[in-house]
């Protein structure tokens, strides 16, 4: 199975895998310039199950080092969290900005946590 190796300054913070209908992915992303804007994000889906998979989601300072090593292996770590699509939706609804700021929308539930809260 391949799996995603992911190495922070020398340490190693996961191994994420995927199955035949997954995908995973290692990101590094910066929003802005100030000093909380840089991130790294290990993530993925479960095609087979219909979830949205978490590793990490680390924040980044000047300096950092990322290191991904793509490698063939039988074992890696299970992901820090799961939610199902379902989830997500309702997560992705609650951020949403309302239309008209008098009326309440019927379908939008309470804010849940982003998928790295």
């Amino acid at each position: 199975m391949r799996v995603l190796t992911i190495y922070l300054n020398g340490f190693r913070i996961c191994s994420a895998g995927a199955g035949v209908d997954d995908n995973i992915s290692a990101c590094a992303t910066m929003i802005g310039i100030g000093e909380d804007s840089s991130f790294l994000q290990v993530g993925g889906f479960d095609g087979a199950n219909n979830y949205h998979l978490n590793w990490c989601f680390q924040q980044l300072k000047l300096g950092d080092e990322i290191r991904i090593i793509v490698e063939e292996k039988q074992e890696f770590d299970q992901p820090k969290d799961r939610k199902s699509v379902e989830e997500m939706d309702q997560w992705a609804r609650s951020i949403g900005e309302k239309n008209n700021p008098n009326e309440e929308p019927s379908d939008v539930g309470h804010r849940m946590p982003a998928p790295w809260e």
